[in-house]
């Protein structure tokens, strides 16, 4: 209907009025379409479109021509299409694989992740079994107790700091939580506040730093509220210099010095 309409124009659009349809079908349907198709339209712009009319002869180069750059046009088209379909079908078939290997690494990344907290969980225990049979002020008790309280705190770092959907969170969150946890095993009547600037670290470098202040609230808990009905427990971690490096500080009210790391 295109060519019909344009022909009193330009016999020279005749090609370029078709190959629409050639693109159209390749796209949508697929190269086998766009051969049916293109060998269609080659066939009707040779008998309805080339003089002498309604026959398959050509009396004019040109239109020898014309019809040759259509052929060729068409085909060139149709194999460009169809190497773009084939790219188009490998990159789904990639980010189905991609999709499925994600799932199966999220599925062995926390099967990893529980039996690494069950192994920690089971050592934490036989410690605690071991330092009971041997009074509070004993030495082997008390080494005991101190690595029984060094794997506690390894464990709730490593439940926390090796969840894939925490990775780029700000740390303030997670030092909040592994405070607030601390205190509350300990059972002593300590409160916290946690000031910390919008600072993402990678997990090389949070899993140091978490080590680091679970190690101070360890010690604060253990050493700093004796003697007290009470007890706060301030964190302070901010940018500092070009913003290329971060600074650690925790104390308590009253203690002016504070725990610079």
């Amino acid at each position: 209907m295109m060519r019909v309409a344009i022909q009193r124009y330009s016999d020279s659009l005749a090609a370029g009025a078709l190959m629409p349809a050639v693109m159209i079908a390749a796209l949508f349907g697929g190269v086998a379409e766009g051969i049916v198709i293109f060998a269609l339209a080659s066939l009707i712009l040779f008998f309805f479109f080339v003089p002498p009319y309604l026959t398959f002869e050509i009396e004019r180069t040109r239109d020898a021509v014309n019809l040759s750059l259509f052929i060729a046009t068409g085909t060139i088209a149709l194999y460009l299409i169809g190497a773009l379909n084939k790219a188009v079908e490998v990159s789904h078939k990639l980010a189905d694989e991609a999709s499925l290997m994600q799932q199966r690494t999220s599925v062995l990344f926390a099967e990893l992740q529980h039996r690494v907290a069950n192994n920690l969980a089971f050592l934490t225990a036989v410690l605690d079994q071991k330092a009971r049979q041997f009074d509070r002020d004993d030495p082997i008790g008390c080494v005991l107790s101190a690595v029984k309280d060094r794997l506690m705190a390894m464990s709730r770092s490593h439940r926390r700091l090796y969840d894939p959907q925490r990775v780029n969170e700000p740390i303030g969150q997670y030092l909040a939580e592994l405070c607030s946890e601390q205190i509350s095993a300990s059972g002593l009547p300590v409160t916290h506040s946690i000031e910390c600037d919008a600072v993402v670290l990678d997990l090389g470098q949070l899993v140091p730093v978490a080590l680091i202040v679970s190690e101070l609230i360890t010690n604060c808990l253990k050493h700093a509220f004796k003697d007290r009905t009470d007890g706060h427990i301030a964190i302070c971690l901010q940018r500092c210099g070009s913003g290329q490096e971060v600074e650690l500080i925790m104390n308590r009210p009253g203690f002016a010095g504070g725990q610079l790391v």
